[in-house]
């Protein structure tokens, strides 16, 4: 994106590290997604990658296996130019999870950064990537500052986010340069069918729910990988690219 000027002007999502995307669902559309995905986690191909408490449904990996709604949701013209404009033409879907702070089951989330990829798997050696992990009986690793900071965050959130329901918050800038030191904390708030674009390295937390609140938070968390290469003798779990049509996916 240039100016008159000819000089470079920085996008709000390279500035902040995170930008908002509104409206990109309607409420009927959220309801539907919800109803679709609460049919997809309670089949038998879910088992070993869903967390529940209290019989709820708090979070879910694996989405790329077999969910239909993944490509109904990133294959809209909004969301795939978002994505090609900020990762390239190859960009591809190369993991997908769920969260929910349900009624009475809200915690406050610890400031973080998104570092860990989803693998084929780990291979030896795993540099330069470390840190394995197996998640829901997928290969994990810790990525390195390179590749995540060419990824890209999608949330689709799927219910409005509140003061009350346990909501995000941010350091605005936190993902240039491993910046960690400023104060500027900011809550985030939304409707129901906006979309969080957010970069992984982006410092980010949540509040815990508040006692009286009845509202879910449930958000469909996508990331984005400039290609399906992660590095050298390294493959992606999952690529679903959403540069070309039609959308090709490739489950590993």
């Amino acid at each position: 994106m240039s100016n008159p000027s000819g000089r470079t002007q920085t996008t709000e999502i390279e500035a902040n590290g995170y930008q908002w995307i509104p409206a990109v669902l309607s409420k009927p559309q959220c309801d539907d997604v919800i109803r679709s995905f609460e049919k997809w986690s309670s089949s038998e191909q879910t088992k070993g990658t869903i967390d529940s408490r209290d019989g709820a449904v708090v979070g879910a990996r694996n989405l790329l296996d077999g969910w239909e709604c993944v490509e109904t949701l990133i294959s809209q013209a909004t969301i795939r130019q978002f994505v090609v404009t900020h990762c390239g033409p190859q960009a591809g879907l190369v993991r997908a999870l769920f969260f929910d702070k349900p009624p009475g089951a809200g915690w406050a989330l610890a400031t973080h950064r998104d570092q860990t990829i989803a693998l084929r798997e780990h291979r030896d050696p795993l540099f330069p990537f470390s840190k394995p992990t197996r998640k829901a009986g997928v290969a994990h690793a810790q990525g390195t500052n390179q590749l995540l900071s060419q990824m890209l965050t999608l949330r689709f959130h799927l219910d409005d986010m509140h003061t009350h329901n346990g909501p995000m918050t941010v350091i605005p800038g936190s993902h240039r340069d491993g910046n960690h030191a400023s104060e500027d904390v900011r809550e985030l708030h939304c409707r129901a069918g906006d979309v969080l674009a957010m970069k992984p390295l982006l410092l980010h937390g949540s509040l815990a729910t508040a006692s009286e609140s009845m509202d879910h938070r449930r958000v469909i968390h996508f990331e984005f990988a400039p290609n399906n290469t992660p590095a050298a003798n390294h493959d992606w779990r999952w690529f679903i690219q959403v540069g070309s049509k039609p959308l090709h996916t490739r489950s590993l």
